[in-house]
């Protein structure tokens, strides 16, 4: 990655790096120009001088903070019901289920080649559905398998179930992962962006702590069943609040802000 893909072209201009942004750009419309594509005449709006945010940019940005603070309480709970669905769940198979440990990570490894399909799958549907819609969708379905899981006692069924979520979940990540930065204004992107990621990882930190309680008191039913709950639940305010970003350019964006 670090030798074979390009920086973008505004993080060039933004570093004053014009050459090389240059170049980029000249291999775009080359690129463009082989599959029959026609290249328009830029129209530029307004030329933008990088300046370095600071923690004052953002919080004198009200729109901003609302939306670091609802992206911030959808990712701590998508991070926090993705940690007790995997974290706990090889423990819940063998002090549970009183699997042996081989089988349990036999199951665990069956996932995560299971898991292998699922960047497939987002390439084919992310940008066909509104980032929060498909957030909300998904979360929604993670509940089946992870209810499945809750009350399973079979092999395959676990097998089955478990894959399942692994894939779904995996799109869940992947759409937060490409909805945070999209939500901000490019001038606060990296910092918002980093904000809204702390508080997700605060949640993975809750996921030790809930889970052993979780399991102390309802057992493997309990971890599964409050994990697909979180889904549900986190997934709503982002839903409601969160802006819309798909297909959209960053000049609109940025004007919603």
């Amino acid at each position: 990655m670090r030798f074979y893909i390009p920086e973008s072209v505004r993080w060039y201009i933004a570093r004053k790096k014009y050459q090389q942004a240059e170049t980029l750009i000249s291999q775009f419309e080359r690129q463009a120009i082989l599959k029959n594509k026609i290249l328009e005449t830029p129209n530029i709006s307004s030329v933008e001088h990088y300046k370095e945010a600071k923690l004052s940019d953002l919080f004198t940005n009200k729109t901003v903070v609302l939306t670091i603070i609802v992206m911030g309480i959808g990712y701590f709970g998508s991070t926090l019901a993705y940690y007790l669905f995997g974290n706990w769940a090889v423990y819940s198979f063998v002090y549970g289920l009183n699997y042996s440990e081989e089988k349990a990570y036999y199951i665990f490894f069956i996932w995560n080649v299971i898991y292998c399909v699922t960047p497939f799958i987002t390439m084919y549907i992310l940008d066909r559905f509104e980032r929060k819609s498909l957030i909300l969708a998904m979360s929604a379905l993670t509940t089946i398998p992870l209810i499945v899981l809750g009350i399973s006692n079979t092999m395959w069924e676990l097998i089955v179930a478990g894959g399942i979520a692994c894939i779904v979940t995996g799109i869940i990540v992947s759409g937060y992962y490409t909805y945070i930065p999209e939500s901000l204004p490019t001038k606060l992107r990296a910092l918002g962006s980093g904000i809204i990621i702390s508080i997700g990882r605060f949640g993975g930190a809750v996921s030790g702590v809930l889970g052993a309680w979780l399991f102390t008191n309802g057992g493997i039913q309990g971890v599964m069943f409050t994990a697909a709950a979180l889904y549900i639940l986190f997934a709503v305010p982002v839903m409601l609040y969160g802006p819309l970003t798909t297909n959209r350019s960053l000049e609109i964006v940025n004007s919603k802000e």
